[in-house]
């Protein structure tokens, strides 16, 4: 008996000692979804981009094929410059109607464009880390609509030695071809909206090939840069000096911004 009582004080002294060590709490770990490996359907992005012959912006939708073909559509709005444009100070001063704005010297026409492409994305090189860049090569080809809008210029018709003169806006003509073409008789540009509603449609057609750069930090998130090889061609030449050579066929190099997400 008195065994089984010593027994029975160690077990109560165990116990005791047991009760007074509080189990630590498991620290927690905080960490953000890995969205990496996720099987991604389709792109929505949108961006602008500069050419050497101009600028523009795009809408673009992707359906994501399978890990590197995808297939796109985009819809884009672009101007584009003669190369020989050159603007060119007024050599009048203030005094006028207005004050007077530089313009375009022999410049007769302005071409503003909308563009409608399909083409495909070629993956090269996948993103190997989450910090990498993903690199593609783009094609596409579609139809455009050149809208041809007249740059319209402010004139000066009269002896300008007294104050018997006349201001007009005018577009390029057969007619005041001699004026239009006179600096002395050229006062100011007349205003990005002059001839807006006596624009005229050039049917045509655009094609583009370039490389493109993905390194957006999360794998649903696009920011991507494109370089490339820009041609766009109309059905007749457009019209847009009267001092130089016109052209048909526009080719330009290239870079845009794209910026959107993967769902």
């Amino acid at each position: 008996m008195r065994k089984i009582a010593i027994i029975l004080l160690l077990l109560a002294g165990v116990c005791a000692n047991a009760q007074t060590v509080v189990p630590a709490k498991p620290q927690k770990i905080y960490k953000k979804q890995d969205n990496k490996g996720i099987l991604y359907f389709e792109e929505s992005s949108f961006g602008a981009l500069y050419k050497t012959n101009g600028w523009g912006f795009f809408y673009n939708k992707t359906k994501i094929i399978h890990a590197t073909k995808k297939k796109f559509w985009e819809i884009e709005f672009n101007k584009t410059k003669h190369e020989k444009e050159t603007k060119t100070e007024s050599v009048f001063t203030q005094g006028g109607p207005i004050t007077p704005k530089n313009y375009y010297y022999g410049k007769i026409n302005s071409l503003y464009t909308i563009s409608y492409r399909k083409g495909y994305t070629k993956v090269l090189t996948e993103k190997s880390l989450r910090s990498g860049v993903e690199i593609s090569l783009n094609t596409s080809y579609g139809v455009s609509l050149g809208l041809v809008k007249p740059y319209e210029l402010m004139l000066i018709y009269g002896d300008q030695t007294t104050d018997n003169i006349t201001f007009k806006t005018e577009k390029y003509s057969s007619l005041n071809a001699s004026t239009f073409l006179d600096q002395n008789s050229i006062y100011s540009y007349a205003g990005t909206w002059q001839g807006f509603f006596d624009m005229k449609p050039m049917p045509g057609a655009t094609a583009r090939i370039g490389l493109a750069f993905d390194w957006a930090t999360f794998d649903d998130n696009i920011t991507t840069m494109e370089i490339g090889l820009n041609v766009d061609g109309y059905l007749l030449n457009v019209p847009l000096m009267a001092v130089a050579k016109n052209h048909q066929v526009f080719p330009a190099m290239y870079v845009s911004m794209r910026f959107g997400n993967r769902k």
